[in-house]
């Protein structure tokens, strides 16, 4: 039979056996909890990080919020504008046609006055001497053909009017 183990063999084993594995055992877990504090000192730098990421993601979310806004508002007054302008080129035209209205007006009113001193100067012609109304005759001649164009001008910027006014 084996002989007992004494008190020294469990010394010398726990010596020459445990010890060295114990001490291996607990230099690895120093190692270990290094290695740990590095990757928790990396966890609470990517933590900061992310929380700087939200705090940042919140501020452009309600900058986003208000531009947002901020355009709705300005599309409505684009809006309300274009209407605003469509009115206003409407009335632009009423006017410009109401001009070309009284300018023929005019030059009618013009021709008018021409025509009437016209037939005085004839009227005058016709009593008068032989002279007098040769020169008056060339005078005459020049207006009345001057009249000619103005008619036809005017002939012109009506029918302009009536297509406007048509269309």
């Amino acid at each position: 039979m084996p002989e007992p183990l004494g008190w020294d063999d469990l010394i010398r084993f726990h010596r020459e056996i445990i010890f060295p594995d114990i001490t291996r055992i607990v230099s690895r877990l120093d190692r270990i909890d290094i290695r740990f504090d590095d990757v928790f000192s990396h966890f609470d730098a990517v933590y900061n990080r992310l929380e700087g990421l939200s705090t940042e993601y919140q501020a452009l979310r309600a900058a986003v919020e208000r531009l947002e806004v901020r355009v709705e508002r300005l599309e409505a007054r684009v809006e309300r504008l274009e209407a605003r302008v469509g009115g206003l080129e409407e009335r632009i035209t009423a006017v410009q046609e109401r001009l070309d209205q009284i300018a023929l007006h005019s030059d009618l009113t013009n021709i008018e006055a021409q025509i009437v001193r016209l037939r005085e100067r004839i009227a005058r012609l016709e009593s008068g001497d032989v002279d007098s109304q040769i020169a008056d005759e060339e005078t005459l001649r020049t207006e009345i053909d001057g009249l000619k164009n103005q008619v036809a001008v005017l002939r012109h910027r009506v029918e302009e009017l009536e297509r406007k006014l048509t269309s």
